[in-house]
């Protein structure tokens, strides 16, 4: 059997959140990189996002390559899939909240 996926919310999980318009200018949240690699190790990891357009989803590709993360990274999606786990701001789950 493969390995579970989990769902992370981009901004405000991985990156701070701000205006739509800057989002080559978010900054990597605190230990996210080295959680993200950890948990690599054990799920799928599968980026959400609710950012829209081509232009949104070329900034967004470009800034996670920029920092390392698409390394750890399956797909990123502008859809919400399927998941054993949902990782989002609005929730009570954090990355410091899934065991690996």
């Amino acid at each position: 059997m493969g390995k579970k996926r989990i769902v992370v919310d981009l901004d405000g999980v991985i990156c701070n959140e701000g205006s739509y318009l800057e989002y080559s200018h978010r900054v990597v949240l605190s230990n996210v990189k080295e959680r993200l690699k950890k948990l690599s190790e054990e799920y799928t990891i599968v980026v959400w996002t609710s950012r829209v357009g081509e232009e949104s989803f070329w900034e967004t590709i470009s800034w996670l390559k920029q920092h390392g993360l698409d390394a750890y990274i399956s797909c990123v999606l502008f859809d919400k899939p399927r998941a054993e786990y949902y990782v989002d701001d609005r929730s009570v789950v954090s990355l410091e909240d899934v065991n690996v």
